[in-house]
Order: C-alpha cells, then structure tokens, then sequence
C-alpha cells in the first residue's frame, strides 16, 4: 500500500472545531428553549411574557444557528480527508466521522475518482486595530478537492499536511497538484 496523503495535525484542529460546534450546539438550544419560555418577563423587555409566536420564532431563530453550525461541520468532518492511500487499482480515503470519534474509510476503484480541483485558500483584508494603524490578516490554506462516483460533494485534501506524495497524487488529482505548484512556485 502506497501512502499518498496524511493530514493528521490538520485533522485534529478539525476534531476541535468540530466538538467547539456540538457544545455552541448545545448553548443555543438551551438559549432557545429558554427565550421560548421567558423572552419579555425581564424588566428590561417590558415584564410581560411576549406573544407565544414571537417567543417561539426568537427561540427557533437561536436554536438554529447553532444547529447550522454543528451540522456544517459534520458534514465538512464527513469530507475531509485524513489519509490517502493506494493499492493497486484500489484508492482508500479516510474521512472523520461526524462526531469525530474514529474515521471512516471509503475504499474505491480508481475508475470512480472523477475530476478534481485546485483552491489556493488564500485571504488578505485590513483589520483595524482602533489606533489608527491598520493590520493584514493573511490566510493561506491551500487545499484540492477530488470528486468521485455516487457521492454528491467531493473529498477534500488540506495541502497543509504532514505527508503529500505530489508525483502519485498528481495521477489522482489530474491537473489540480500542477495547479498548486504552480501557484506555489
């Protein structure tokens, strides 16, 4: 079996995000519920419990962005890739399992990769520190996403990992590694 791929420090930075999520999760849900129960009783909201649809619009509002949140990054834990590997016409991808407590390995045929893409991550923008002397934040997150039969969204692979095999996964990738070193220099 030939190693093309391991991301395993960037996988952990994702396990804590992800497990971040499930807790905002779980704070919003109980913000919710309680602004269903509550919202107006407050002196500052006036004392008087609000009309129920009110409550219960503010509280659904509250619960569901916390539910976007967790749900987003399960599914961008389901997608990300941890290990690439091949073995004869064989492709293994490990991805993280939604909450994050093993892997998931998806054994393909090479046949089933499909076309891939190359996006370099990068971000600049000011950011204003208040005293008059602005700051660059800078990101650079480099990363290609493979397509592959019978699944809706593609694989991601985080070209900031600790093993790329760039000759072998360029046979993979079709295009989208000489993308990235040409982008890269």
């Amino acid at each position: 079996m030939e190693m093309l791929f391991t991301s395993h420090a960037q996988a952990v930075k994702v396990r804590i995000v992800l497990w971040v999520s499930v807790l905002v999760c779980a704070g919003t849900l109980y913000g919710g519920w309680s602004l269903f129960e509550t919202y107006g009783l407050n002196p500052g909201d006036g004392g008087v419990l609000r009309p129920f649809g009110e409550r219960m619009t503010l509280g659904i509002f509250v619960a569901a962005l916390g539910l976007i949140f967790a749900g987003g990054m399960m599914v961008f834990a389901s997608i990300y890739a941890t290990h690439l590997a091949r073995e004869d016409d064989q492709v293994i991808i490990d991805t993280l399992t939604p909450w994050c407590v093993g892997t998931w390995r998806h054994e393909l045929n090479i046949s089933e990769v499909g076309e891939s893409a190359y996006h370099h991550g990068r971000f600049d923008r000011p950011v204003s520190t208040g005293m008059g002397m602005p700051l660059m934040q800078r990101v650079d997150a480099p990363w290609i996403t493979i397509r592959t039969a019978g699944r809706r969204l593609p694989f991601i692979f985080d070209l900031q990992a600790k093993i790329i095999n760039i000759g072998a996964l360029s046979v993979l990738s079709e295009g989208a590694v000489e993308d990235w070193e040409a982008d890269r220099g």
